[in-house]
């Protein structure tokens, strides 16, 4: 029986397909050695915030203790930090993100690598999300704080993509609601008012004053 031999189109294709296939594989690595250096900086970076908003609950100690305040005060004090905090990190890692991906892959090869690389690592970053969730925006809720900390996720790679010229598409696990949270992040940040979408996402979660209210009362 003959061998079929590859004709040299072929043979070309087959090491045109390897040599993507290593290339893919290459900066996958790369993408999610970055997410788990992105997760240090959130780290390191919490403590702050929450040091912010403490500080500046303090100097509205009377506005704290009116009930009927709470959700707006909430919102003023943490939604600029948490947006500072995002948008340092974003910018960093996003255009670390741009240079890593470089000019060799299409637009959807570098968004699913991206996406890819978000869903192995999304519960690495659960747990101080929503320990951040609970102690400095102070949901008292379970089901409230860990809703409130996937949003925070998708709000980060929200930054991620815009200031690392990804494209934004679905894939990310928990579905349409991530994906969601995701675009209505880059629309905010193109529009300007991404610190009032964020306290908006927040507030609808109980993350401030309903929380705390409830929290007070019981």
């Amino acid at each position: 029986m003959r061998t079929r031999r590859l004709t040299e189109s072929q043979f070309r294709s087959v090491v045109i397909a390897e040599h993507r296939k290593i290339i893919l594989e290459s900066k996958g690595d790369e993408v999610d050695k970055m997410f788990k250096d992105i997760l240090s900086s959130f780290k390191s970076m919490f403590p702050k915030v929450s040091k912010y908003v403490e500080e500046k609950a303090e100097e509205k100690e009377e506005e704290l203790q009116e009930a009927a305040g709470l959700a707006a005060l909430g919102i003023t004090l943490a939604a600029p930090a948490i947006v500072k905090g995002f948008a340092s990190v974003g910018k960093f890692f996003g255009k670390k993100l741009e240079d890593t991906l470089g000019l060799e892959l299409g637009a959807d090869e570098k968004a699913q690598l991206v996406y890819d690389a978000a869903n192995k690592v999304h519960h690495l970053f659960e747990k101080p999300f929503v320990l951040f969730a609970k102690n400095v925006l102070r949901i008292k809720d379970q089901k409230k704080a860990e809703m409130a900390g996937k949003m925070l996720f998708a709000v980060l790679l929200g930054f991620l993509v815009y200031n690392g010229g990804i494209a934004v598409m679905k894939g990310l696990e928990h579905g349409d609601i991530m994906h969601a949270a995701v675009e209505g992040t880059t629309s905010a940040i193109k529009s300007g008012e991404i610190t009032a979408y964020i306290g908006e996402v927040l507030a609808e979660l109980g993350a401030f004053g309903a929380a705390a209210a409830a929290g007070t009362s019981s």
